[in-house]
């Protein structure tokens, strides 16, 4: 079945927001409502006003069950944080131990259950690609001289990958597939050929992928933005793509392309960027050469394969923030500072 096409439509300015294919589901449920015969609706207004009964009847019993249903520090899930460490020289630390770790929430030390690090862990990633009219222009610019060898560079046997080009609205070049030609087929697509469009929805494609492509957490799992990180139609916003990425593991690499953006909308873009990977555990790149793409890619797929994933059950429910302490000198930590 091929699933290639636009996945979300946001139009101009007064004009809506369309998802596709539920046009056809609000047709066939306004259709439906229509047949709802008189005796229908009669049971459905009993049976609403049973349930009103049994609710405000059940009123004190309810709020005891839900305050005796507070999450103990036994009883709270684990939480993971994917954690890179890199030496002086920036290269990855493969032989960390757990006693070397610290973890704070606020000022409280938690205790770590585990840390676990899996170098041969298959990858699922997507690209995604800004094709609007202010990140276009830096990807016609960047466009590869050997643009074959792009895929392979992050990519390995039994790794899954997709593509997916935005602008205002969204479209999915490749599912997810093994396949490595299909894959560098939809790259250079978007990179050479993509027609270029207004509006920027970076946030929308970001939890699309998030929840639809990467929603069943195995392996490494990774989102590549290729963009300038400016984004002015979505409906989602940063926190929220950070809040449906951080707990499926997903880590967030941008590789900033300057493109033709105003300097002010740069920084902003630059920023996004930093916050983006941070709030995931992975790192922000600038581009400004072809050739640099290619080294790109290879350190990414370096971090991936050398990150530690550190498993533990936090002492309360909800957003924290986070810090991770190496007592090894020397070392660099890059790790989220929040947890979702």
């Amino acid at each position: 079945m091929d699933r290639t096409g636009v996945f979300f439509s946001r139009r101009g300015p007064g004009e809506g927001v369309g998802m596709v294919g539920c046009s056809e589901l609000g047709r066939k449920l306004k259709r439906g409502l229509k047949r709802v015969s008189g005796l229908s609706q009669l049971l459905t207004i009993f049976l609403c006003g049973q349930l009103l009964v049994l609710a405000q009847g059940a009123s004190p019993n309810a709020e005891a069950w839900s305050s005796s249903q507070e999450a103990t520090h036994d009883q709270t899930p684990v939480a993971t944080l994917p954690v890179l460490v890199l030496d002086g020289d920036l290269r990855p630390v493969t032989n960390l131990t757990q006693s070397e770790l610290e973890l704070y929430e606020g000022k409280e030390e938690q205790s770590i259950e585990s840390i676990s690090r899996s170098p041969a862990a298959p990858a699922k990633i997507g690209f995604l690609i800004d094709v609007s009219q202010s990140g276009a222009g830096a990807l016609r610019a960047l466009k590869l001289h050997d643009a074959s060898g792009l895929a392979a560079e992050v990519l390995r046997t039994g790794d899954l990958a997709f593509v997916a080009a935005f602008a205002r609205s969204g479209s999915l070049l490749s599912p997810p597939t093994s396949n490595l030609g299909r894959i560098q087929k939809a790259l250079e697509s978007a990179f050479g050929t993509h027609p270029a469009a207004g509006g920027s929805s970076l946030y929308d494609t970001m939890f699309w992928a998030c929840s639809e492509e990467l929603s069943k957490r195995s392996g490494h799992q990774a989102l590549v933005i290729f963009s300038d990180m400016v984004d002015n139609t979505s409906g989602h916003t940063r926190e929220e793509v950070l809040a449906q990425a951080q707990p499926l593991g997903i880590v967030i690499y941008p590789i900033l392309l300057p493109g033709a953006s105003p300097g002010g909308e740069q920084t902003r873009g630059e920023r996004v960027a930093r916050l983006l990977a941070h709030g995931t555990g992975g790192v922000s790149f600038v581009v400004h050469k072809p050739e640099d793409l290619n080294e790109t890619l290879r350190l990414i797929r370096v971090d991936l394969d050398n990150m530690y994933i550190i498993a533990y059950r936090p002492k309360s429910l909800g957003p924290a923030s986070v810090k991770v302490r190496c007592t090894r000198k020397g070392v660099k930590i890059i790790a989220p500072d929040r947890r979702y």
